[in-house]
């Protein structure tokens, strides 16, 4: 249980007695009571908390602040990115430190047609998301997920269509600009 109000993440895991060597330290998750805000709002007093949905809460530092009912869960290093999405052999990679994106996506057999190198994300373990850049270094940490998004579709191109639309459009301003040479003529 918290001991006061505003108790912090990193005040916790110092009298839990720490985290030990296989901690993933940024792979901490914070399960919050969906309607916690709403019911402190109103407080309102649950009897039965079991029935409550918990959403997990993303955070970037151990200072974030604790509310009553957050349910604490300390993952074990994996030493493993999971790549998934439109790459050709989706599953867990073994973690390398300071190892790029492109190289896991490529240990992965590389994107799929449809892969969107625009839409990859980085999931980190503490649930904290990172749109990443193709072409900026974005750090991959232990228990990361790396998720390859699907290119929106479009519809092909078609030449005959543009050319037929604009023949059109140049057609009926060759007749009006005749029309109105033709009117001011007769003036």
């Amino acid at each position: 249980p918290l001991e006061y109000d505003g108790e912090d993440l990193e005040s916790l895991i110092k009298r839990a007695g720490g985290l030990t060597s296989k901690a993933l330290k940024d792979g901490i998750s914070i399960y919050r009571n969906e309607d916690f805000n709403k019911l402190n709002q109103n407080d309102k007093i649950i009897d039965n908390i079991q029935n409550i949905e918990k959403v997990r809460v993303a955070w970037k530092s151990e200072k974030i602040t604790l509310m009553p009912g957050d349910s604490i869960v300390i993952k074990e290093k994996t030493g493993t990115i999971n790549v998934v999405g439109e790459v050709y052999n989706p599953g867990l990679i073994e973690y390398k430190k300071g190892k790029s994106i492109r190289s896991y996506i490529n240990d992965a057999g590389g994107l799929t047609e449809l892969g969107n190198r625009n839409g990859i994300v980085i999931i980190y373990a503490n649930g904290v998301v990172v749109p990443a850049k193709w072409f900026r270094f974005t750090e991959v940490l232990d228990g990361s997920t790396i998720r390859v998004n699907q290119k929106e579709e479009s519809e092909p191109f078609n030449v005959t269509q543009f050319a037929t639309n604009w023949s059109q459009i140049i057609s009926s301003l060759i007749t009006a600009f005749i029309l109105s040479q033709q009117l001011g003529s007769t003036n």
